[in-house]
């Protein structure tokens, strides 16, 4: 077990009842034993089980709770008729990951009661075809992004501690490291038009940046600075390269009393003056 949310005695004074996760996405319970060198587990499933509470009889009480997000298609002239995505036997599919490669081809990362760690998939609108890039089990890949040709692919991974970039081809192989820091998170890249720079918010103690990665020589340069802007998450580039969006944290950074405030944050990538938020 690598998380706790809760843990308390059972009756017994003894055994322990843990709200816990492996490391994936749900947490759930678990019986702790001294002496047994394993947790036994009690519950399975795509939901998430806590606030433990015992009864006087033994039993154990857990608020559970039950997600079930999924992708639907639109046309965007008539957003009532809606169908959903055909995402095989993947759940949960684009809450931690949603971009089109082109005008039939979507790209998101999902996962499953097989496997809770989010993984990326690939799905043809046309045919209702889905392909699996990756099939890890010890560590998340979301929010990814797609050069133009659907060539390559970006996203992050939490295979470190620390949040960094990954890289793999249309097929889910050739996987390259893009970067590989241990002084803070990068998130939520975006690729631009010609496939020459990667924008990612970069979040370490103190708030975030949008930096700009020359993918040719790997310099790197800050767009939007925390000085002015605190990026939070959710990157989008415009589609002609020239502005960054993205989810701010108040107006400048925050101390740690204050209240969060999320505003919506659009900046020029060439003019560090034109900074604007909304509301």
């Amino acid at each position: 077990l690598k998380q706790f949310e809760q843990i308390g005695f059972m009756q017994d004074g003894r055994t322990l009842i843990a709200s816990a996760s492996e490391g994936g996405r749900f947490y759930h319970l678990w019986k702790i034993t001294p002496g047994q060198p394993e947790a036994l587990r009690l519950t399975n499933g795509l939901t998430n089980f806590g606030e433990i509470s015992f009864a006087r009889n033994g039993t154990v009480l857990a608020l559970q709770t039950t997600e079930s997000p999924s992708i639907f298609i639109a046309d965007a002239k008539d957003l009532n008729k809606q169908q959903p995505l055909a995402t095989g036997r993947s759940d949960f599919a684009g809450q931690t990951g949603l971009e089109w490669i082109d005008e039939d081809e979507l790209l998101y990362s999902a996962y499953s009661a097989e496997n809770p760690m989010s993984n990326l998939f690939r799905s043809r609108i046309s045919t209702q075809q889905t392909k699996a890039l990756t099939s890890n089990r010890e560590f998340h890949s979301d929010a990814p992004t797609s050069t133009a040709d659907g060539r390559d692919i970006f996203f992050t991974s939490s295979e470190t501690p620390f949040l960094n970039l990954r890289r793999i081809d249309a097929e889910g192989g050739a996987k390259q490291t893009v970067t590989n820091g241990t002084d803070g998170y990068r998130i939520f890249s975006q690729i631009t038009p010609d496939g020459r720079y990667l924008y990612y918010i970069f979040r370490s103690l103190g708030g975030g940046d949008v930096i700009r990665r020359d993918l040719a020589d790997n310099s790197e340069v800050v767009v939007v600075s925390r000085t002015v802007a605190n990026p939070v998450g959710k990157l989008s580039l415009s589609p002609d390269g020239t502005r960054v969006a993205f989810i701010n944290w108040g107006d400048t950074i925050r101390t740690e009393n204050d209240e969060a405030t999320f505003r919506l944050g659009v900046a020029s990538v060439t003019d560090p003056k034109d900074l604007r938020f909304f509301d």
